[in-house]
């Protein structure tokens, strides 16, 4: 854990990361993405918002992914979020109970199906804007790829199960390896 005190500032920063060999392109991608997806997409039903800061009301935003690059093993674990400075050891508390949580019990079958719809749809809202449309055809050509990259991507998200969600993000997500970064005024 890394802690950077900055004095006098309102907020304070939380960070989270650990770093995953992995590609996206690799057999447990899809799975993890989704997984990702369910611990810190949009909205507030994924699990870090919705405990951080809907149910406890430690945080102002919350957000958690799973990346994966196209070529090189270079993925990643990444949560932040932005809260009162009295409230870093809450929140650090509630991320780690969390995620220890869905590490032991798993996700449920409901959640992941949900949780499909919402991941595929909020990649069909992104080909819809502009900017995000012309960033993915640019990756694309740079790596290659096609449009049929995302179908299939889409089309294994689609038929991921729970214990496939479950046992990826247990073969991945280590809180031991994970690095923690917190940032803000805690007067010490």
């Amino acid at each position: 854990e890394i802690v950077i005190e900055i004095p006098d500032k309102a907020n304070a920063f939380f960070m989270a990361q650990q770093n995953l060999r992995l590609r996206d392109r690799d057999p447990d991608y899809p799975a993890l993405a989704l997984a990702g997806f369910m611990l810190g997409g949009s909205g507030l039903n994924a699990r870090l918002p919705r405990r951080i800061r809907q149910e406890e009301g430690l945080s102002y935003g919350v957000a958690a992914n799973i990346n994966a690059h196209p070529v090189d093993r270079d993925g990643s674990f990444f949560m932040y979020a932005i809260h009162a400075p009295q409230n870093a050891q809450a929140v650090k508390d509630a991320f780690y109970e969390e995620l220890r949580q869905v590490l032991d019990e798993g996700f449920g079958v409901e959640e992941v199906e949900a949780a499909k719809q919402g991941y595929l749809e909020s990649r069909r809202l992104g080909r819809a804007d502009d900017s995000s449309l012309a960033q993915t055809l640019s990756s694309h050509l740079y790596f290659e790829r096609t449009m049929e990259w995302e179908a299939t991507l889409e089309l294994e998200i689609r038929e991921l199960t729970v214990d496939e969600v479950n046992a990826a993000l247990r073969a991945y997500l280590d809180p031991e390896q994970i690095t923690v970064v917190r940032a803000g005024s805690f007067g010490s």
